[in-house]
Order: C-alpha cells, then structure tokens, then sequence
C-alpha cells in the first residue's frame, strides 16, 4: 500500500495566515493597521510579476526613531515567513552589509524575540517595533558585526556618524 501524499506546504501554513491576518485586521483595541502605517512603517507581502502574493515573503519598511542617530532613515526589511508560522519566528533581513551590531553581514536580525523568546502571539508590529528600537538601543552583548562592536565600544562619535551615514542611504 501506498503511503498518502504530503499534503503542499501552502495548505499547512494558511490557517495559520489567515489567524495571523484577522489579528492585524480586526483589532480591538483602536490600535489598527491603518493608524500604525501612517506611523511611516510598511509591512505587505510580495506581489509576483503575474500579479499573486507570495505570503511568505514580506516586503517592510522601519522609519528611524524621531529624534535618534536613525531618524531620517527608512531601512527596508524583509521578512520570511516559514510553514511553522506563527509557532516559529520569521526570519527578518536588512540589506547584507547593514550597519548595526546586532545586524549580521548578511542582513539577518540578531533580536531575542526572533528567537527563544518568540511566542505565537507576537505580532508583525511588535516585531517591526522591536527592531525600530533595537536600532537605537542596540545589545552590545549580543554582537553580530565585529567592527560595529569595536566602534560602538571604542569610539561612539564614530559609530554615530556611520549611523547617520546610513540614514542617508535610506531616504523615504
């Protein structure tokens, strides 16, 4: 006897999108989607050349915190979405050769909740919002780049005006 066929990744992850897409949409508490975007954030799915959305694959946009080395900057940001979702954390990823100590080489976000301390009930806008702040207030002790490290530590005027460079690069 034949062994069933798996069933496509697509059917085991929509259930959990469509969970994910009620609660972005259908919040309660006046804090809606709308009103936080207006806040310069961008988050949506990919949009493929024949014109469907790829929703695993969210194209997003962090504005630098008012006020900060950041602000001026709109740091692009994509995020991944696996079949596991929202059991596992998606994987978020700056441009590779972002400028930020907890930003590895290749882009990927070095932030606790993206990791052990993820839980299903975290929100694509916690997690935008939790990079939005580590940006500014960055865990030395958890350092992804060397040389960010060594500036940070070792000559913060430095450090800031590479990061007030980078804000340049990102206009809006």
């Amino acid at each position: 006897m034949c062994a069933p066929a798996p069933r496509p990744s697509y059917l085991l992850s929509l259930p959990n999108f469509l969970c994910f897409f009620l609660r972005i949409y259908a919040s309660g508490n006046g804090d809606t989607w709308a009103s936080w975007l207006f806040q310069g954030f961008v988050a949506k799915p990919e949009t493929l050349p024949d014109g469907s959305v790829n929703l695993m694959l969210w194209r997003c946009v962090i504005p630098g915190k008012p006020g900060t080395d950041w602000e001026g900057g709109y740091y692009p940001l994509t995020m991944q979405f696996d079949d596991n979702y929202p059991t596992t954390a998606p994987s978020c990823r700056f441009p590779a050769g972002f400028f930020h100590i907890n930003v590895y080489d290749s882009g990927a976000v070095c932030l606790s909740i993206l990791g052990g301390a993820w839980k299903p009930s975290i929100t694509v806008k916690q997690v935008l919002v939790g990079i939005q702040e580590l940006l500014d207030d960055p865990n030395p002790d958890s350092s992804a780049q060397h040389r960010c490290y060594e500036l940070y530590k070792k000559n913060m005027p430095e450090y800031k005006n590479k990061v007030r460079e980078q804000a340049k690069r990102y206009p809006s």
